[in-house]
C-alpha cells in the first residue's frame, strides 16, 4: 500500500498557479531509479474575484518525479496554457514551471514524513496563485509533509508550506490535506483540501485566503499505468475568484 499511497497522495504541492489536481507532492520518496511520469489535461474557470475578472484556462501539465536517492526524490513541473481572461486578449504559451527536491526525514511502519524545497520560473504564463500573467517567477516554498497507510487499502497525508514571494507581495501560508481508499477490483477514490492564506506583503495589498476541495477517482490500466478523472472547486475564500475545473490525468510509473 505504501507504494500507491505516495503515487495517490501524489496529487497535493506543486500547486503555485492554482490549477486543478495540483500538488504531487507527497511523504513518500521514490525508491532509487524509480520514475513517476503524471500527464494532466485541465479544464478550468475562474469567475466573481476582485475586479469581475473572469478566466477560462485550459492546460496540458507534465508532472515528474524521480528516485535519485532511496530517500532524495527530484520533482518538477511545467504546463503549456491556454487563457481567456477578462481585458487581455486570449493567450498561449508555457506557465507553471516549477522544480525541487524532497527529503525523507522518516519511514517507520506505516508512518512516513518528508521535507520538500522547490522554486518557480518566469514565464510569460502563470506562476502564482492569485496574480496576474507572467507576474512571479522565484518564488521558493519549504514543504514539510507527513503520511500514514491505514491497512492495505487507505492512507491519509498532510501537508503545510511557507511559500516566499519577493518582488514587493505577500508570502503564503498553505495547508493540504489528501485521503485515499481503494474501493472495488483496484478502483481507488480520493478526497483533497487545499488552502491558501496570504501573510505579510505592503500595506496597500489586500489580504486573500482560498479554500478549495477536490474529489477523484483512479483505476488501473496495467500494472504500471494509472487512469484519474476528478472534479475541483473553491468552497471558501477572500479577495480571489471562485474556481471550477475538471480534469483527466494519465499516471505512468517506470
Amino acid at each position: 500500500m505504501a507504494r500507491w499511497a505516495g503515487v495517490m497522495a501524489g496529487l497535493a504541492g506543486l500547486a503555485s498557479a492554482g490549477a486543478a489536481a495540483p500538488a504531487e507532492a507527497s511523504a513518500w520518496t521514490r525508491a532509487r531509479g524509480e520514475t513517476l511520469l503524471i500527464s494532466t489535461q485541465t479544464w478550468q474557470r475562474l469567475d466573481g474575484g476582485p475586479g469581475g475578472v473572469v478566466q477560462s484556462k485550459t492546460e496540458g501539465a507534465v508532472y515528474a518525479e524521480y528516485g535519485w536517492r532511496d530517500h532524495i526524490t527530484l520533482v518538477g513541473r511545467a504546463a503549456v496554457q491556454s487563457i481567456d481572461r477578462s481585458y487581455l486578449e486570449p493567450w498561449q504559451g508555457i506557465g507553471g514551471v516549477e522544480g525541487g527536491v524532497r527529503l525523507r526525514l522518516y519511514r517507520q511502519g506505516p508512518w512516513a514524513a518528508s521535507t520538500q524545497f522547490s522554486a518557480s520560473v518566469r514565464t510569460p504564463g502563470e506562476n502564482r496563485f492569485n496574480a496576474a500573467l507572467g507576474e512571479g517567477g522565484g518564488d521558493l516554498e519549504l514543504r514539510v509533509l507527513g503520511g500514514r497507510s491505514i491497512g492495505r487499502s487507505t492512507f491519509i497525508d498532510a501537508q503545510a508550506a511557507w511559500r516566499r514571494r519577493p518582488g514587493g507581495t505577500a508570502d503564503e501560508l498553505r495547508f493540504d490535506l489528501t485521503a485515499g481508499t481503494h474501493i472495488w477490483r483496484g478502483l481507488r477514490v480520493m478526497g483533497q483540501s487545499f488552502s491558501v492564506w496570504s501573510t505579510g506583503g505592503p500595506a496597500h495589498q489586500r489580504a486573500y485566503a482560498c479554500h478549495r476541495m477536490q474529489v477523484s477517482a483512479i483505476w488501473p490500466l496495467s500494472s504500471r499505468t494509472r487512469m484519474q478523472i476528478g472534479v475541483l472547486g473553491t468552497v471558501s475564500r477572500q479577495n480571489t475568484g471562485m474556481e471550477r475545473s475538471a480534469f483527466l490525468s494519465l499516471w505512468r510509473r517506470f
